[in-house]
């Protein structure tokens, strides 16, 4: 699916600039165009982190479709006895939690200029300092402020969660690191994901398993 969205978006752009070199282009079509492009763009971000899609369309795909080694904070996330939790609830309560869970902290993620890796199960991965990095310090910074707010939204998020019912409360461990990674379009030759591979994910991921809930 992101392969083909990928490849819709890179014609569509194609598409536009034709239009615009066209003497003859109507504003009509322009505006159609326009549209399109906004409504793909959508779509886009559902599936490919935002700070990826306003890279491609600052920059083009070759800003994002090579490898490049990178100095990242990564986070790392984690539901304590999240395997008690799918227990007890049922599949239609558990999807709409981890709806609204992850949307709410994709949110932050997107507010402090985050790039969200991916969602495994209940954990989530995120890093700063690629494809956009405003320097390794307010990489960091920006990073530990999300973390922290996310924290606070999770204590006003229990509260709504125990007056719906879900038992019992949510408590989450969280752990970051800072070094260097190789940051790219990883997989096959039909469907990548651009992601972070190096020691600095892996010590994220150990810090996490390490940290207290909360």
């Amino acid at each position: 699916a992101t392969a083909g969205l990928l490849t819709q978006f890179n014609r569509q752009s194609r598409q536009i600039d034709r239009l615009v070199k066209l003497a003859d282009a109507s504003e009509e079509k322009l505006t159609r165009a326009n549209a399109s492009l906004s409504s793909l763009t959508r779509n886009l971000a559902r599936f490919v982190p935002q700070t990826v899609v306003d890279t491609l369309m600052k920059c083009g795909y070759e800003q994002v479709a090579s490898t490049q080694r990178r100095q990242l904070t990564v986070f790392f996330s984690d539901i304590v006895d999240f395997t008690g939790m799918t227990e007890k609830l049922e599949p239609e309560q558990l999807a709409k939690f981890l709806m609204e869970y992850f949307s709410e902290m994709n949110r932050l993620c997107v507010r402090w200029g985050g790039t969200l890796d991916q969602f495994i199960g209940d954990a989530i991965v995120i890093f700063f300092g690629a494809p956009k990095s405003r320097g390794a310090q307010t990489d960091s910074q920006n990073a530990v402020g999300m973390a922290l707010e996310m924290q606070d939204r999770l204590q006003a998020l229990r509260v709504k969660w125990a007056e719906d019912g879900l038992s019992p409360p949510v408590h989450v461990r969280m752990g970051l690191a800072t070094g260097y990674a190789t940051v790219g379009n990883f997989g096959s030759d039909s469907r990548l994901h651009y992601t972070a591979i190096g020691n600095v994910v892996n010590s994220a991921a150990r810090i996490q398993a390490l940290a207290a809930a909360d």
